[in-house]
Protein backbone atom coordinates (compact mmCIF):
# COMPACT_ATOMS: atom_id res chain seq x y z
CA UNK A 1 0.00 0.00 0.00
CA UNK A 2 1.39 3.50 -1.14
CA UNK A 3 2.61 5.68 1.85
CA UNK A 4 0.14 9.25 1.97
CA UNK A 5 2.14 12.07 1.70
CA UNK A 6 1.06 14.74 3.47
CA UNK A 7 1.60 17.70 1.83
CA UNK A 8 0.21 21.13 1.74
CA UNK A 9 0.15 21.47 -2.19
CA UNK A 10 -1.42 18.02 -2.25
CA UNK A 11 -4.03 17.85 0.33
CA UNK A 12 -5.47 21.08 -1.30
CA UNK A 13 -5.31 19.05 -4.62
CA UNK A 14 -7.24 16.50 -2.64
CA UNK A 15 -9.65 19.26 -1.79
CA UNK A 16 -9.85 21.01 -5.58
CA UNK A 17 -8.91 21.84 -8.48
CA UNK A 18 -5.58 23.98 -8.23
CA UNK A 19 -4.81 26.50 -10.81
CA UNK A 20 -1.34 26.82 -11.66
CA UNK A 21 0.39 29.66 -14.28
CA UNK A 22 0.63 29.95 -18.04
CA UNK A 23 3.47 29.79 -20.47
CA UNK A 24 6.27 31.99 -18.99
CA UNK A 25 8.74 31.47 -22.49
CA UNK A 26 5.23 33.40 -24.28
CA UNK A 27 5.21 35.65 -21.19
CA UNK A 28 8.30 37.02 -21.49
CA UNK A 29 8.10 37.32 -25.01
CA UNK A 30 5.56 39.80 -23.98
CA UNK A 31 8.43 42.54 -22.97
CA UNK A 32 9.63 42.07 -26.83
CA UNK A 33 13.27 41.27 -25.08
CA UNK A 34 15.99 42.76 -27.97
CA UNK A 35 19.61 40.46 -27.66
CA UNK A 36 20.87 42.92 -25.19
CA UNK A 37 18.01 42.18 -22.97
CA UNK A 38 18.61 38.75 -23.66
CA UNK A 39 22.88 38.74 -23.01
CA UNK A 40 25.22 36.88 -23.48
CA UNK A 41 27.24 33.68 -22.32
CA UNK A 42 31.05 34.16 -20.76
CA UNK A 43 32.25 33.22 -24.34
CA UNK A 44 30.11 36.16 -25.77
CA UNK A 45 27.44 33.79 -27.18
CA UNK A 46 24.00 35.14 -27.48
CA UNK A 47 21.64 33.58 -24.98
CA UNK A 48 18.52 34.79 -27.38
CA UNK A 49 15.64 32.57 -26.50
CA UNK A 50 17.26 31.00 -23.12
CA UNK A 51 14.55 32.13 -21.08
CA UNK A 52 15.96 30.69 -17.72
CA UNK A 53 19.17 33.14 -18.22
CA UNK A 54 16.99 36.81 -17.90
CA UNK A 55 17.27 36.04 -14.15
CA UNK A 56 20.38 37.44 -14.65
CA UNK A 57 19.38 41.04 -17.07
CA UNK A 58 15.14 41.15 -16.24
CA UNK A 59 14.80 39.72 -12.74
CA UNK A 60 12.05 42.17 -12.93
CA UNK A 61 10.12 40.63 -15.52
CA UNK A 62 10.27 37.24 -14.09
CA UNK A 63 8.90 38.55 -10.77
CA UNK A 64 6.19 40.49 -12.12
CA UNK A 65 5.07 37.73 -14.77
CA UNK A 66 5.02 35.61 -11.29
CA UNK A 67 2.80 38.42 -9.70
CA UNK A 68 0.31 38.64 -12.46
CA UNK A 69 -0.49 35.20 -12.56
CA UNK A 70 -1.04 34.86 -8.29
CA UNK A 71 -2.84 38.20 -8.83
CA UNK A 72 -5.60 36.62 -11.41
CA UNK A 73 -5.72 33.82 -9.06
CA UNK A 74 -3.75 31.54 -9.63
CA UNK A 75 -2.28 28.92 -6.67
CA UNK A 76 1.25 27.99 -8.19
CA UNK A 77 3.84 29.54 -10.43
CA UNK A 78 6.02 27.52 -12.03
CA UNK A 79 10.13 28.62 -11.89
CA UNK A 80 11.78 29.79 -14.91
CA UNK A 81 13.79 27.18 -15.16
CA UNK A 82 12.25 25.04 -18.11
CA UNK A 83 15.60 24.77 -20.01
CA UNK A 84 17.89 24.74 -16.99
CA UNK A 85 19.54 21.29 -16.91
CA UNK A 86 23.42 20.41 -18.08
CA UNK A 87 22.14 19.55 -21.51
CA UNK A 88 20.36 22.47 -22.16
CA UNK A 89 22.41 25.06 -21.09
CA UNK A 90 25.17 23.80 -21.95
CA UNK A 91 24.22 23.91 -25.62
CA UNK A 92 24.51 27.94 -24.76
CA UNK A 93 27.75 27.76 -22.75
CA UNK A 94 25.66 27.82 -19.81
CA UNK A 95 26.60 24.62 -17.53
CA UNK A 96 28.67 26.23 -14.95
CA UNK A 97 25.98 28.55 -14.49
CA UNK A 98 23.35 25.41 -14.08
CA UNK A 99 23.18 25.58 -9.90
CA UNK A 100 22.78 29.20 -9.87
CA UNK A 101 20.28 30.15 -12.34
CA UNK A 102 18.39 27.68 -10.73
CA UNK A 103 18.56 28.86 -7.48
CA UNK A 104 17.84 32.54 -8.41
CA UNK A 105 15.25 31.35 -10.66
CA UNK A 106 13.64 29.49 -7.85
CA UNK A 107 13.83 32.47 -5.05
CA UNK A 108 12.45 34.75 -7.41
CA UNK A 109 9.39 32.73 -7.38
CA UNK A 110 9.51 32.22 -3.73
CA UNK A 111 9.71 35.77 -3.01
CA UNK A 112 6.93 36.48 -4.46
CA UNK A 113 4.56 33.46 -3.21
CA UNK A 114 5.41 35.07 -0.03
CA UNK A 115 3.76 38.45 -0.95
CA UNK A 116 0.71 36.73 -1.85
CA UNK A 117 0.61 33.98 0.52
CA UNK A 118 -1.82 34.21 3.72
CA UNK A 119 -2.97 31.72 6.07
CA UNK A 120 -6.26 31.18 4.12
CA UNK A 121 -4.67 30.97 0.81
CA UNK A 122 -1.39 29.19 0.82
CA UNK A 123 0.52 29.92 -2.92
CA UNK A 124 2.81 27.50 -3.99
CA UNK A 125 6.19 26.94 -6.32
CA UNK A 126 6.89 24.22 -8.67
CA UNK A 127 9.90 23.48 -9.85
CA UNK A 128 10.01 23.39 -14.16
CA UNK A 129 12.05 20.98 -15.53
CA UNK A 130 11.71 20.87 -19.24
CA UNK A 131 12.43 18.31 -22.24
CA UNK A 132 15.59 19.85 -23.33
CA UNK A 133 16.34 18.62 -26.97
CA UNK A 134 18.02 15.13 -26.47
CA UNK A 135 15.79 12.34 -26.34
CA UNK A 136 16.58 8.72 -25.05
CA UNK A 137 13.61 6.81 -27.34
CA UNK A 138 15.23 8.13 -30.44
CA UNK A 139 18.27 6.76 -32.85
CA UNK A 140 18.58 9.72 -35.24
CA UNK A 141 22.67 11.23 -33.48
CA UNK A 142 21.43 14.70 -33.36
CA UNK A 143 18.56 14.50 -30.72
CA UNK A 144 19.78 10.82 -29.07
CA UNK A 145 20.75 10.43 -25.92
CA UNK A 146 21.59 7.84 -23.71
CA UNK A 147 19.20 6.97 -20.29
CA UNK A 148 22.04 7.39 -17.62
CA UNK A 149 23.33 10.64 -19.30
CA UNK A 150 20.17 12.36 -19.64
CA UNK A 151 20.04 11.52 -16.04
CA UNK A 152 23.02 13.10 -15.02
CA UNK A 153 22.01 16.36 -17.07
CA UNK A 154 18.97 16.34 -14.63
CA UNK A 155 19.82 15.81 -11.50
CA UNK A 156 22.17 19.12 -10.31
CA UNK A 157 18.96 20.77 -11.60
CA UNK A 158 16.91 18.36 -9.36
CA UNK A 159 19.25 18.97 -6.27
CA UNK A 160 19.12 22.75 -6.51
CA UNK A 161 14.66 22.53 -6.96
CA UNK A 162 15.21 20.20 -3.22
CA UNK A 163 17.43 21.87 -1.30
CA UNK A 164 15.62 24.95 -2.40
CA UNK A 165 12.59 22.97 -1.32
CA UNK A 166 10.02 23.94 -3.96
CA UNK A 167 6.51 22.66 -3.39
CA UNK A 168 6.77 20.10 -6.01
CA UNK A 169 8.53 19.13 -9.17
CA UNK A 170 6.55 19.41 -12.16
CA UNK A 171 8.84 17.03 -15.38
CA UNK A 172 6.81 18.90 -17.73
CA UNK A 173 6.39 19.18 -21.86
CA UNK A 174 8.44 16.00 -22.65
CA UNK A 175 7.69 14.32 -26.23
CA UNK A 176 9.54 11.15 -25.10
CA UNK A 177 7.97 9.15 -22.16
CA UNK A 178 11.73 7.45 -21.55
CA UNK A 179 12.73 10.81 -20.84
CA UNK A 180 10.02 11.36 -18.64
CA UNK A 181 10.78 8.44 -16.67
CA UNK A 182 14.27 8.99 -16.66
CA UNK A 183 14.05 12.42 -14.83
CA UNK A 184 11.32 10.99 -12.67
CA UNK A 185 13.77 8.66 -11.38
CA UNK A 186 16.46 11.24 -11.01
CA UNK A 187 13.96 13.02 -8.74
CA UNK A 188 13.33 9.96 -6.46
CA UNK A 189 17.10 9.51 -6.45
CA UNK A 190 17.90 12.37 -5.64
CA UNK A 191 14.87 12.49 -3.31
CA UNK A 192 15.97 9.75 -1.16
CA UNK A 193 19.80 11.43 -1.03
CA UNK A 194 18.50 14.39 0.03
CA UNK A 195 16.43 12.55 3.09
CA UNK A 196 13.16 14.64 1.28
CA UNK A 197 9.93 13.94 -0.53
CA UNK A 198 7.83 16.65 -2.43
CA UNK A 199 5.36 15.58 -5.34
Amino acid sequence: MPVHLDHPFLNLARERVVILDGGMGTSLHRYKPAEKDWGYSPTGKSLMNLSDALVYTHPDWIAEIHRGFFAAGCDGVETNTFNANAIGLGEFGMADQLDEINRLNIRIAKQVAAEFRTPDRPRFVIGSVGPGTKMPSLTDPAIYVDFDTLADAYRAQLRAMIEERVDAILVETCFDILEAKCVAIAAIEEMKRAGVRLP
